[in-house]
């Protein structure tokens, strides 16, 4: 029996059997697809899914496949809203545009490498869940076998089995627009810059172009009354770029691919069901192809695996994992209710407090600068766990660490020395004027109890600045890269509270 048996092979389910195995997880991946295939539709990953690749170890092929985007433009009814700069804490985490297949390739040969192959035309049925495991039945071409896991981590798409064997349905998210969406790709003639995502709105629809590294243009546009044949060509595409508001700007020359979007939206009513656990396509679906989906998935994987690692090694409590469900599913849904309420504004009626709204609130925003702001953290945010269980801690004087945000060091400090992606977690003293001396081993007493899940580091002063705060304080940095916890350096009890309590670690476990 395996400790954990992902069903699906899309790209989160390679992402998540890779961090697992990584985490030295004994971990099957298995797919009921013949080989590995699938769509070569270009999508834009976002910087926070970028750090997640690169812990996986795929981000410098990433990146070297991929083409960057540095900037996004909005253009309004042809008046143009905001330029922002889509610059990541890093510049490997630049965000980048690449092709759906090339992304699960380079992630099912980064699994090859960590040892595991994927079982291709297996599928996955008869699935039931016990207090001590998981049995299933795998189909490989006609011959069956009975197997067993510890977890099951379904990745299978919307029309998910293992979804189906936990018995979760979907829970509305809200009403959208009454228009349709579609994915193509083209060859286009355009002057429109090439290291730019351009967005266009108009009361017709809105569309969004990405160069890919191929040289043509990915287009996702939602509008009112696509009308679609078997194989569109140019001049239906055409005819959403100019509704869209593109007109005069960009000249489809040739349809490479296509894709309409099937309007499907929703998301799980839970995460997990006992042992069984939903991730990507199989725990939210998205109308649109442009990646947002995608990047959601493989944050989950992210977010999901060192739990599981750390719960199936018996160092963490079970109940560690229902914060999978508590943090990642509120994501999904503003997600969705946020381009639902986009779609129906996009396709409002043109009444003049519309007007007045669409011309005056942009504007205000634009000279204040907001607008730009809030663009811009939408493309290279992480995700906020400030409302987590696993996240406590109130700020402190002089503090910038946010629990439940992403964590940042100081200049010249190696982020990668506190979060090295191997699963554990790291207590890190943050040094007041007096220094950590005093401190220190106490911090390093507490890991040694929970070694080798937890390990100690001093890093000098705040994040950005490397003042130094009045006091020391203390983070608990989870595997992941985002804090879980903050407090006094001289608190002892409580962080040991919160890794006994929040997280759920057992002393001396795994």
């Amino acid at each position: 029996m395996s400790e954990v048996l992902v069903v699906g092979a899309g790209p989160t389910g390679l992402a998540t059997g890779c961090l697992l195995r990584a985490a030295g997880v004994d971990v099957r991946v298995v797919d009921r697809r013949p080989e590995l295939s699938g769509p070569e539709d270009s999508v834009l990953l976002w910087s926070a899914t970028l750090g997640a690749l690169g812990e996986i170890g795929v981000g410098p092929p990433v990146q070297l496949a991929g083409r960057a985007v540095h900037a996004a433009r909005y253009v309004d009814r042809g008046r143009v809203l905001a330029r922002v700069p889509l610059q990541g804490e890093h510049p490997h985490l630049q965000p980048v545009v690449l092709g759906r297949a090339t992304l699960q390739r380079l992630l099912c040969e980064r699994l090859a490498q960590l040892g595991v192959r994927v079982e291709w035309d297996t599928e996955a049925l008869q699935i039931g869940t016990s207090g001590h495991g998981v049995s299933l039945v795998l189909d490989r071409r006609g011959h069956r076998a009975e197997a067993g896991a510890a977890y099951v981590v379904g990745c299978d798409g919307a029309d998910s089995t293992v979804r189906g064997a936990a018995g979760v349905g979907w829970e509305d998210v809200g009403a959208a627009g009454d228009g349709d969406s579609a994915y193509a790709e083209i060859e286009a003639r355009t002057r429109l810059d090439a290291s730019t995502a351009h967005v266009f709105r108009s009361g017709g629809g809105v569309v969004m172009l990405l160069p890919t590294a191929a040289g043509t243009w990915s287009v996702v546009g939602y509008a009112r009354d696509l009308q679609w044949g078997p194989r569109p060509g140019t001049a239906q595409l055409q005819a959403l770029l100019d509704s869209c508001g593109a007109a005069g700007l960009v000249r489809a020359r040739r349809v490479v691919s296509f894709v309409p979007g099937d309007g499907s939206r929703g998301v799980a009513a839970t995460y997990r069901a006992g042992r069984l656990l939903l991730a990507g396509a199989a725990a939210h679906a998205h109308p649109s192809r442009g990646g947002e989906g995608l990047n959601l998935g493989l944050q989950d994987a992210h977010n999901l695996a060192w739990k599981l690692a750390l719960v199936v090694r018996g160092a963490a409590r079970d109940r560690l994992l229902d914060s999978y469900d508590a943090e990642r599913r509120p994501v999904a849904r503003a997600a969705l209710r946020d381009t639902a309420a986009e779609e129906r504004r996009v396709l409002a009626g043109e009444s003049r407090m519309a007007r007045w709204v669409r011309g005056s609130v942009p504007a205000q925003l634009r000279r204040d600068g907001e607008l730009e702001h809030r663009l811009a953290r939408a493309a290279v945010a992480d995700a906020d766990y400030t409302g987590s269980p696993l996240t406590t801690g109130s700020r402190l004087a002089g503090a910038d660490h946010v629990p439940g945000r992403p964590f940042r060091v100081a200049p010249g400090v190696d982020a990668a020395a506190a979060v090295r992606g191997d699963g554990a977690i790291t207590l890190v003293l943050v040094a007041g004027r007096d220094g950590p001396a005093a401190t220190l081993p106490v911090l390093h007493a507490v890991a040694d109890r929970h070694a080798p899940r937890v390990r100690a580091l001093a890093v000098p002063g705040a994040p950005g600045t490397g003042a130094r705060p009045a006091a020391g304080y203390v983070l608990g940095v989870r595997p992941d890269g985002h804090i879980g916890y903050r407090g006094p350096a001289s608190d002892r009890g409580s962080l040991e509270a919160w890794l006994r309590d929040g997280v759920g670690l057992l002393p001396g476990r795994g």
